[in-house]
C-alpha cells in the first residue's frame, strides 16, 4: 500500500475530525523534513516546516491525531546531543561530536522560558549525498494545549515574536537582563498544538496574536463538531501494524534526506500564473473574512512549503518540484480555508458573545432572515440591541450580508 493509504488505514477508527486526520498527514511529511530539503535561495529559501493549531471543542480527537504522530515519530526520537558545534551563516553546520536520531520533543505542557532552553538542546544532524552536513535544532512542539505557552500578555508578546522568527528557519535571539543572551540557531521548528474556541479568544483578549503575523503564518485547522464514538481497539490490527512499521520506515528515510529541491520549469509558471490570478481585483477568495487578510498574503508560502512535504509524501525521489504536488497543496488549503475564521469569530466583540455568533450562523443555515426575526430567536441569549450590533460586526467580518429576504450566511 502507499503510504497515504498507510496513514489512512491507521488514523480510518481513531475517533477525529476528518480534517484533522488529513492535517495530520501533511504535517507529517513536512514536519518530519525539516530544513534538510530547502526550497530557493539562501535570501528567499522556503522550507517544510509547519505550524498547526487544531481548533474545535472537547472530544473533536485533536489530541488523538497528535498522538499517531507521535508513535510515528517516536522511534527516531533524539536521544544523544551535541555539546559543540560550529555554525557557517549559511546555516550548514560542521559536527564536533557525533549525533544520531533526529528529534526533542517538547513536553505536553510548557513555559515559553523551558521551550527555548529545550529547543536549544534539540540539535542533530543529517548528511547528504555529497557529503554536506546538515546541523539544525529539530524540535517538535506537541501541545495538548495551546494556550499553555501563552498564559499572560508578556509571554504571549514572546511566543509570538519567537514563533514569528523560527517558522521560515531564521536564527533567533534575544539579550534579558534575567536570562542573557538567548540564541537558537538554524531553527527546524515545527508546532501541533490543540485548544478549543473559548481557550484561544481568552488569549486573543490580551494579545494581538489573531492579527499578528503568527496568524498569518499557522494553518488553523477548524472542526466544529466532536468526532463520532468509537471504541478503540485493545490492539492494533496486524493490517495497522504493517502499516504503522511502513510508516515509521517512511519517517526514518525523510529525517535523514538533505536535497536542495527544484523546480520543474512548468510547475514554475503553474504557481506565477495562479498567484497573478489570485492577485487580480475581481478574485474570490475561499473566505472572505478580513481576520484571514493577513494569512492569505503569504498564501503563496504556505503552498510552497506544503508541496514540498507532498513530494516526498511517497519517497526519496530525486525529481523536481511538480505542478502536481503545488495542485495538491493548494487543494488542502481549499478544504481547510472555510472555516480558518471560526476560531477567532467572537475576537472582534469579545469572548462572552463568542458562542451568540456561533447561534445565528445556524440559525442563518435554514435561510436568510429578517433582523426582527432574529431578534426574537435570540432573546434568550442576548438583547435587541446586541443582536444589531453582532449582526453589524458579522457583517464586517464578512461572514454574512444583508439581501432582499433578509440577512444571509456567506
Amino acid at each position: 500500500m502507499t503510504n497515504r493509504e498507510a496513514w489512512n488505514t491507521l488514523t480510518a477508527g481513531l475517533p477525529a475530525a476528518l480534517l484533522y486526520k488529513e492535517a495530520g498527514w501533511w504535517f507529517l511529511n513536512c514536519a518530519t523534513l525539516g530544513r534538510n530539503v530547502s526550497l530557493g535561495h539562501t535570501l528567499n529559501v522556503v522550507y517544510p516546516m509547519q505550524y498547526m493549531l487544531f481548533v474545535g471543542p472537547a472530544g473533536g480527537g485533536k489530541s488523538t491525531i497528535q498522538d499517531a504522530i507521535k508513535l510515528l515519530m517516536d522511534g527516531h526520537k533524539q536521544d544523544a546531543r551535541a555539546s559543540t558545534i560550529d555554525v557557517n551563516t549559511a546555516g550548514i553546520m560542521r559536527e564536533e561530536k557525533t549525533i544520531r536520531n533526529w528529534y526533542t520533543f517538547s513536553p505536553d505542557s510548557t513555559s515559553f522560558e523551558a521551550l527555548v532552553a529545550q529547543a536549544n538542546n534539540s540539535t542533530s544532524s543529517a548528511t547528504g549525498k555529497k557529503g554536506e552536513t546538515i546541523i539544525s535544532a529539530r524540535y517538535m512542539i506537541f501541545l495538548d494545549e495551546f494556550t499553555s505557552i501563552c498564559s499572560d500578555p508578556i509571554s504571549t508578546q514572546h511566543v509570538n515574536e519567537f514563533l514569528l522568527t523560527t517558522w521560515s528557519g531564521k536564527s533567533w535571539s534575544r539579550n534579558t537582563h534575567k536570562h542573557g543572551l538567548q540564541e537558537l540557531r538554524a531553527p527546524a521548528l515545527n508546532m501541533m498544538a490543540c485548544t478549543t474556541p473559548d481557550s484561544l479568544l481568552r488569549v486573543a483578549k490580551h494579545s494581538p496574536i489573531v492579527t499578528s503575523g503568527f496568524a498569518a503564518r499557522t494553518l488553523f485547522i477548524y472542526a466544529p463538531t466532536p468526532a463520532f464514538l468509537h471504541p478503540w481497539p485493545s490492539q492494533f490490527t496486524d493490517k495497522e501494524h504493517e502499516a504503522i512499521k511502513q510508516l515509521r520506515a517512511h519517517v526514518a528515510r525523510l529525517a535523514g534526506h538533505v536535497h536542495a529541491l527544484e523546480v520543474a520549469p512548468d510547475a514554475f509558471e503553474y504557481l506565477n500564473t495562479y498567484a497573478r490570478v489570485c492577485s487580480a481585483a475581481d478574485y474570490k477568495r475561499k473566505n472572505p473574512s478580513q481576520l484571514l487578510n493577513d494569512y492569505y498574503t503569504r498564501r503563496y508560502l504556505h503552498i510552497k512549503k506544503l508541496a514540498i512535504g507532498h513530494h516526498y509524501s511517497e519517497g526519496i525521489n530525486d525529481e523536481p518540484l511538480s505542478v502536481a504536488d503545488l495542485k495538491a497543496a493548494i487543494s488542502f488549503l481549499d478544504r481547510i480555508e472555510p472555516h480558518m475564521h471560526k476560531p477567532f469569530t467572537g475576537y472582534e466583540y469579545g469572548n462572552e458573545y463568542a458562542s451568540i455568533s456561533d447561534k445565528l450562523l445556524h440559525i442563518l443555515e435554514s435561510g436568510p432572515k429578517k433582523i426582527t426575526e432574529i431578534q426574537r430567536l435570540l432573546w434568550l441569549d442576548a438583547a435587541p440591541d446586541t443582536v444589531t450590533s453582532l449582526i453589524g460586526h458579522m457583517m464586517t467580518l464578512g461572514l454574512i450580508e444583508p439581501g432582499m429576504e433578509g440577512y444571509r450566511k456567506l
